[in-house]
Formats: C-alpha cells, structure tokens, sequence
C-alpha cells in the first residue's frame, strides 16, 4: 500500500532546475535532489529497492514531481546510497 504523495513546493524546482539545463556533468548532486531522496528514504525505505527501474517507479508513485530528469536523478541517487549500504 502507497501512503500519501510527498508534495514538492514548484517554486523550489523551477529555482533549482535552471541549473539542469546548462549540459554540465553532475560529478556531486544538488542538495534538492539529496534532501528529496533522503526524505523518501525516511518515509517510504520499504517502497525502495537496489534496482533502478523499480526505484523510479517508487519515486513518481510516492512524490508529485512531474520533471523526468528531477525523477531519474533522485531514483539515481537513491539507488546509489542503497547499493553502497549507506542507508541507516
């Protein structure tokens, strides 16, 4: 069972998205992307897997963000801290 979505405030995306758009490699991830990620893992740990695939589903499935990039970049990140067993 799915509990309630996590809303994520538009304004805090559009200010931290423009940094997306520049076609920089991302060697360290925003702390947004960190914060959401985090978050999702305190809440929602059971909904979370160490395959990539399952965990963007998890993320559109538990939070409202609409921008695929913002979606992959967090599942990414969640996957990550999973697979190298950093979650507590």
């Amino acid at each position: 069972m799915i509990s309630q979505p996590i809303y994520i405030h538009q304004s805090t995306l559009i200010i931290h998205t423009f940094n997306l758009y520049r076609g920089y490699k991302m060697g360290i991830k925003p702390t947004y992307i960190k914060a959401i990620g985090n978050e999702l893992l305190e809440k929602h740990a059971s909904h979370f897997t160490n395959e990539f695939e399952l965990n963007k589903l998890a993320v559109t499935n538990t939070t409202s963000i609409t921008s695929k990039r913002v979606r992959n970049r967090v599942a990414g990140f969640i996957t990550r801290k999973i697979n190298t067993k950093r979650v507590q």
